[in-house]
């Protein structure tokens, strides 16, 4: 019986977790699987994405690939001199170099997403591109650390960008994350019990859900929904409220809940219902779903009502 080579498993063993993230994201009806929001792609001109503001073009001007060097230095260094060790000691085809040619090839598609590819307009997205080899190419590159002479300039260009990145890294969660596990409302969304309060359950599909604004928070942190953010500019993240009120399901109903089926809102069981909910138990049917929560289904001729002031 003739034995599989390496490769012929390893491309194998590739072809089922490409299978099976694409059928988690159909069973959980993720953002690619059926009733997700309708992404639109295009490629664009070179230039570097920002969270805020316009983008700066990468051509013959200086700003562009200063911005560049500043955002990825912390990884091309590293992965350059990384690169250049293994070709310079003639070791490209050896079993040790196969980490370092995956995350080179992670980088550069990164790259080319992050510099030319944007999706539904949203320029400020672009950065997720470049996630898996922000994770990836400093582990690998550490590795060939010992390799380099001490205080060369090899070394330098590999440690020093590294430790910049870490730097940046700390400074930024010091300065953002809050002090404390609570938001605007308190502690609620992080001393949920999901499955009882809020009727979670392991597994269940991204559903578009209208949540009303007492237990916005909570209930989104324990139910996997899609929801409409506030509106702003194209082109500034949304970061922040959600969408509530009348408005809020109005605008769910425009591009979130599929055409010609029922919406679903959720509202709290309690005395703190709003008008929109008022309105749900009046024009939908409406069940316990947990102890804290209501889930109402809105028929497809009344969702126009619901988003009427």
């Amino acid at each position: 019986m003739r034995s599989v080579p390496q490769r012929e498993r390893g491309a194998a063993l590739l072809a089922v977790l490409a299978a099976s993230a694409l059928a988690a994201n159909l069973l959980l009806s993720g953002t690619i699987g059926p009733g997700g929001p309708v992404s639109h792609a295009h490629w664009v001109a070179p230039r570097i994405p920002h969270f805020i503001g316009k983008p700066v073009a990468l051509d013959f001007s200086k700003l562009g690939w200063q911005e560049l060097l500043l955002d990825e230095a912390p990884l091309l260094f590293p992965a350059g001199v990384a690169f250049v060790l293994v070709l310079r000691r003639r070791e490209a085809r050896e079993p040790k170099s196969v980490a370092l040619w995956f995350v080179g090839a992670l980088l550069l598609l990164g790259l080319v997403l992050f510099l030319c590819f944007e999706m539904n307009d949203r320029i400020y997205e672009g950065h997720r591109f470049m996630t898996a080899a922000r994770m990836t190419v400093p582990i690998v590159a550490l590795c060939f650390a010992p390799h380099l002479a001490r205080a060369s300039l090899p070394s330098l260009l590999l440690i020093v960008p590294l430790a910049a990145g870490v730097a940046s890294t700390w400074g930024h969660s010091y300065s953002r994350v809050p002090g404390g596990w609570n938001d605007a409302r308190g502690a609620a969304a992080y001393a949920a019990d999901c499955r009882v309060e809020y009727g979670a359950r392991l597994g269940e599909p991204i559903v578009p859900t209208y949540v009303d604004e007492p237990f916005w928070f909570p209930y989104a942190g324990c139910r996997p929904i899609f929801a409409a953010g506030h509106d702003g500019p194209p082109g500034v993240v949304l970061a922040g409220w959600p969408k509530l009120g009348a408005a809020g399901f109005a605008k769910m109903d425009q591009g979130y809940f599929p055409p010609a089926t029922p919406a679903a809102v959720a509202c709290p069981r309690d005395a703190r219902k709003t008008a929109v909910c008022q309105k749900a138990e009046r024009l939908g049917s409406c069940s316990p779903d947990g102890s804290q929560a209501l889930r109402c289904t809105i028929p497809p001729a009344n969702r126009a009502a619901m988003g009427k002031p």
